[in-house]
């Protein structure tokens, strides 16, 4: 019979005289973030849920490598052709998630998440909203800013030219 693991402390690591650190030290606390509005919810939901995509077409690549190398080919250089173009896909869709999944807004993301998650640990509103869509509603709020965008410019822009003809008329 085994003996028995040792346990490993729950308070986390221990100072070289073997003093328990005060909690802490030992927990890294997240930062405190500004608070979002809804739209920059919105654009954080589709944000996720690209990333989802992408996972679930990176899913299909082992499979279709698999087929690729199990199907019946005329000559061993179709064989090879096939199945360097379905390694390659599959290469670039991971390439892909990759720049995805490190960039700037999946970080702020997962800062916003670690700091909600502190805060409130209670995610059942989340259970009530819906999975797909986001994507969809974060285009068209971007589309709304930037209509609302060259509206003000162009009211600028016409009262601006009214100003100057106002001007010449003094």
């Amino acid at each position: 019979m085994a003996a028995p693991r040792p346990q490993k402390a729950a308070s986390g690591p221990t100072p070289a005289n073997g003093e328990a650190l005060p909690p802490s030290s030992t927990a890294t606390e997240p930062p405190k973030l500004e608070e979002w509005s809804e739209d920059q919810y919105i654009h954080a939901l589709a944000h996720l849920e690209t990333l989802q995509n992408q996972l679930d077409e990176l899913r299909l690549t082992l499979p279709s490598i698999v087929h690729s190398l199990t199907s019946p080919y005329p000559d061993p250089q179709t064989m090879y052709t096939c199945v360097r173009q379905t390694t390659l896909e599959g290469s670039r869709a991971l390439d892909v998630f990759r720049k995805t999944y490190e960039s700037p807004g999946t970080r702020d993301v997962m800062l916003r998440v670690r700091g909600s998650w502190a805060g409130s640990s209670d995610v059942t509103a989340a259970g009530e909203q819906p999975d797909w869509g986001w994507i969809e509603k974060s285009e068209a709020l971007k589309r709304s800013a930037t209509k609302e965008n060259i509206d003000n410019k162009n009211l600028e822009d016409t009262s601006a030219e009214g100003n100057k003809k106002e001007a010449g008329k003094g």
